[in-house]
């Protein structure tokens, strides 16, 4: 093998290991990226699920049909009848 041909093959093994270095930085970066992306994504659901959770005062009267599963009905009755 020539002098050049080994210049040339240390040359690319050179440029292979910038390469995967660089491709590991990235992904890495991709990675925290993705991971800050998705903590914020999920606080801002925290956020906006304590939001609907906040009781605001209603004015005035409901006027129609309610519709209750079994389930929820002995819910209701189960605390009617156990706060008297």
């Amino acid at each position: 093998m020539s002098f050049d041909a080994i210049t040339s093959i240390a040359q690319a093994e050179d440029a292979a290991k910038v390469a995967v270095q660089y491709a590991r930085a990235q992904a890495k970066q991709m990675l925290a990226d993705a991971e800050t992306a998705g903590k914020a994504s999920i606080e801002a659901s925290v956020v906006r699920a304590e939001k609907e959770l906040e009781a605001t005062p209603f004015n005035g009267k409901f006027v129609g049909a309610a519709v209750f599963s079994p389930g929820c009905m002995g819910e209701v009755v189960g605390v009617i009848t156990g706060s008297f």
